[in-house]
């Protein structure tokens, strides 16, 4: 859980710098109040949601070859 919330922060911040970057040297305008906020809060809602989609594949690829899955859940969320 550490790790997913620090992978987050570290998105987050990554992607303000991509965005100030754009800002200040591409457009040579000053970043507008909102938007650092608001794109942090955009990567860390996409990062929280493709992690919790995308865990399955990656904890079966992780498993050794003498481990074998024999039976799935299916599940389907409302929201």
């Amino acid at each position: 859980m550490l790790l997913t919330i620090l992978g987050a922060v570290v998105l987050a911040v990554a992607l303000c710098g991509v965005i100030a970057f754009i800002f200040r040297i591409v457009m040579k305008r000053p970043i507008p109040k909102g938007v650092l906020p608001v794109t942090a809060g955009i990567a860390m809602f996409g990062f929280m949601a493709w992690n919790e989609n995308a865990w399955y594949s990656r904890q079966v690829a992780e498993l050794p070859d003498s481990v074998e899955v024999i039976m799935t859940g299916e599940f389907s969320n409302f929201i």
